[in-house]
């Protein structure tokens, strides 16, 4: 099925922020890359009595009967986020969410995997329940951290440097025209007027460096540790890494999502585009990245 087209007043407020600037030539050709993502603006103060099946960072887990928490060395994944997923429905843009349900995040808080250990497939998970109704209240012990409530807002991203920028000027571009884009990211483009979190569903990944996190995420797949230019399979994953995209963001330096001041960083959770559409989360690829 065809997205439909970005909002008039989006494209207006991009060519807007592009005047001026190094990628005003470019702006054409940026346009059909936008994505739409839904942010999280956290509550100030823990709930301490969370809907079951809500929406929340933390807190308690709710589940189905029967539900096996997942582990990894033995050792209870944490709860990052839950999400009803009636509420994604009005900021869904693309309609790629569940609409119904609960959408969970886990991930081995304790050890912080990076990703690309040998058993990094079981630092995260990614669980959906299709019937909200029969979700009830899971015990654990210890019991999980504080729920903060969020809030849910549909922002306008644009193309991360590595995946876009590189790709459609590496044969010509050089360093400076490079930087020019990521200060153009980061400076021009003004920060939204709803303060946000950092966390966010679907859109562009809040990019920590400068590699390509959807070419890993296909290279991962298929099993190849290292993938280099040379790789005479470099071209058929390059383009398979298209079908990757962001699913979740958590942003390390929220204390709510973590317990503790981390530093600056963030948790990815990537899909493909078909599995997600099939709502099959099994094999999903995660990035923890530090600044």
């Amino acid at each position: 099925m065809t997205p439909p087209p970005l909002p008039d007043d989006v494209i207006d407020a991009i060519r807007e922020q592009v005047a001026g600037s190094p990628m005003a030539a470019h702006v054409d050709a940026m346009l059909p890359h936008v994505r739409p993502a839904i942010n999280l603006r956290v509550d100030d103060e823990p709930d301490d009595d969370p809907r079951v099946g809500g929406t929340r960072i933390r807190g308690p887990v709710d589940a189905p009967p029967g539900w096996r928490w997942p582990t990894r060395n033995g050792v209870p994944l944490a709860l990052l986020a839950q999400f009803d997923c009636a509420e994604l429905e009005p900021v869904d843009y693309f309609n790629q969410l569940p609409h119904a349900g609960v959408l969970s995040f886990f991930y081995d808080l304790a050890h912080r995997a990076w990703g690309d250990e040998p058993d990094a497939r079981d630092a995260a998970r990614v669980e959906y329940f299709p019937d909200a109704s029969a979700l009830r209240r899971v015990d654990s012990d210890p019991p999980q951290s504080s729920a903060y409530g969020a809030k849910l807002f549909l922002t306008w991203e644009l193309p991360s440097q590595a995946r876009w920028f590189k790709r459609r000027f590496g044969h010509l571009s050089h360093e400076q025209q490079f930087a020019d884009y990521a200060r153009y990211l980061s400076d021009i483009v003004p920060p939204a007027v709803i303060p946000l979190s950092g966390h966010q569903l679907l859109g562009h990944a809040t990019r920590e460096q400068d590699d390509d996190l959807e070419l890993q995420c296909e290279a991962r797949h298929r099993g190849i540790k290292q993938l280099k230019s040379a790789n005479p399979a470099y071209r058929e994953v390059d383009q398979a890494a298209e079908d990757w995209i962001l699913l979740a963001q958590f942003a390390w330096d929220d204390e709510t999502l973590t317990g503790e001041d981390f530093g600056d960083g963030h948790l990815y959770y990537f899909i493909r585009r078909n599995d997600l559409a099939l709502r099959d989360f099994r094999s999903i690829q995660i990035f923890f990245e530090v600044s």
